[in-house]
């Protein structure tokens, strides 16, 4: 079974592991809002069968709703705390509410949250707010999903001991240093203490 994975476009990561599928904040569409996708359009067997949908946080471009409509999604639905009520209200189900601490069970696959730094709300002052999030996902391997985080100083050798942190692979979003320069995402790769995928 191993550890598979696929990049389908901005922060959405297809994590195939121990059996597992898990969909890393999907956007699948061709726009969001003023966004609009560069990357090849998404397979959409990347889309069917998925076990379970991560979350980072509420931004429209990673709790993307017309997306999330197009999952064949099998389990749950994992979102930062305070996200539950706003997408059942929008037809999703199985929305499971996590913080910093929690952990879900996929399958084989313990999903882990993890602190984040990025905003809170999904851009408007009546939406639903919610502290953003990364995810470990661990089986026979481990893979850290940032989400949009920037740099602070947390770091997941305060939740592995090191000698796990070499056997972590870490997914970044195309979106997780985009305001940095190439001297600030060297850090940051560096403070995760892991190789990058």
């Amino acid at each position: 079974m191993g550890l598979e994975i696929t990049w389908l476009g901005h922060a959405s990561v297809l994590i195939e592991l121990d059996g597992a599928r898990l969909l890393t904040d999907p956007l699948v569409r061709r726009r969001a809002g003023p966004l609009v996708r560069i990357a090849p359009p998404v397979d959409p067997a990347n889309t069917r069968g998925i076990d379970a949908v991560v979350i980072s946080h509420l931004h429209g471009d990673h709790m993307h709703l017309p997306s999330l409509r197009r999952i064949e999604r099998l389990g749950p639905l994992v979102a930062p705390a305070g996200a539950a009520r706003w997408l059942e209200r929008h037809g999703q189900r199985d929305v499971h509410e996590v913080r910093a601490g929690d952990e879900v069970r996929v399958g084989a696959v313990q999903v882990l949250a993890v602190p984040a730094e990025h905003g809170d709300t999904r851009g408007h002052p009546f939406g639903p707010k919610a502290a953003p999030l990364g995810y470990v996902m661990r089986g026979s391997g481990s893979v850290h999903f940032a989400g949009d985080t920037d740099l602070f100083e947390h770091k997941l050798s305060s939740i592995f001991p090191s000698r796990d942190l070499e056997k972590i692979t870490d997914v970044w979003s195309d979106q997780s240093l985009h305001n940095s320069d190439s001297a600030h995402a060297i850090r940051g790769k560096n403070l995760v203490g892991a190789g990058a995928a």
